[in-house]
């Protein structure tokens, strides 16, 4: 994942008529069906099992908070860098 986002924010770099960038985000453990083998083992760590649209929230505030020199990685929903 890491290298399909930073080749995509290159090209875009290259291409793109804005400021377009291109970046990964892990939106933490959501409650839908997907994963629902993990939800009783982070309930018990209070707080990091998400509803689809507080989930959503927090991305959309990372996104908004993101700089330029930011591109081309992956953030958690906290704003945290997911290092490869």
């Amino acid at each position: 994942m890491n290298s399909v986002v930073k080749t995509f924010d290159l090209h875009l770099q290259r291409t793109a008529k804005k400021n377009a960038i291109a970046v990964g985000l892990h939106p933490g453990t959501v409650r839908t069906d997907l994963s629902k083998d993990f939800w009783e083992s982070v309930e018990r760590r209070k707080g990091l099992l998400f509803e689809a649209d507080e989930s959503a929230e927090k991305l959309i505030n990372v996104l908004e908070n993101l700089q330029l020199k930011q591109r081309g990685k992956i953030w958690d929903y906290k704003g945290e860098e997911i290092l490869p």
